[in-house]
């Protein structure tokens, strides 16, 4: 870390490196001053060669900016919801599982949803974009009382698990089997297994 002094000298005009002969801090035992070698001062070359450095890594620090996650990035496991429910029915009819999930990455993120059938069978397999502090639906297949942004197709399917994975770890979902005609969202919410949690949450 750069100390205060150092920042200090960062603004120190050139005319005193042309006098680096006279330049002298007064420095304790344990604060050795940087522009004194072995008790005179330091050369020149030296002394620019501090400065340069201290510029570099303060500009470093600066731009350091955390990584975040994006459509482009690998996908990874996040949840698996068993007890997946879909009769067959035709669009607002029936009984079908959505999933609601919410992304607060920073970025668009990529969500997919594969889901199987009691056997292990493949159902569906389908991918959903989602912006930063979005909420999506995903639904087996379209119903009445949410807006359906991705249908999933699942045809019939009886205890069924829907695994999600995602681009990111800061997304949250959660999932119902409802009744497909009725809305006021009447149904049973699903409790889903939690992979990869974000550092310091609760599910």
């Amino acid at each position: 870390m750069i100390g205060e002094r150092s920042l200090i000298r960062l603004h120190v005009p050139m005319r005193i490196f042309a006098n680096a002969a006279r330049y002298r801090i007064a420095a304790g035992p344990r604060h050795r001053d940087p522009f004194l070698h072995q008790g005179n001062p330091a050369p020149i070359k030296e002394l620019v060669m501090k400065v340069v450095n201290w510029i570099t890594a303060a500009a470093a620090l600066a731009c350091a900016q955390p990584v975040q996650a994006g459509i482009n990035d690998p996908e990874i496991i996040i949840y698996r919801f068993p007890g997946v429910l879909d009769d067959g029915g035709a669009t607002n009819v029936g009984e079908a599982t959505v999933f609601h999930c919410t992304n607060f990455s920073g970025v668009d993120e990529n969500i997919r949803f594969v889901t199987r059938n009691s056997a292990g069978s493949l159902q569906s397999n389908e991918v959903l974009q989602i912006a930063h502090l979005a909420t999506r639906t995903a639904s087996t297949h379209v119903n009445v009382p949410y807006a359906t942004n991705l249908d999933l197709h699942t045809g019939l399917v009886s205890q069924g698990t829907t695994a999600i994975a995602a681009t990111s770890i800061n997304v949250i979902c959660t999932a119902a089997t409802i009744d497909a005609a009725n809305p006021k969202a009447t149904g049973v919410a699903l409790r889903g297994i939690r992979f990869s949690p974000v550092p310091g949450s609760q599910e």
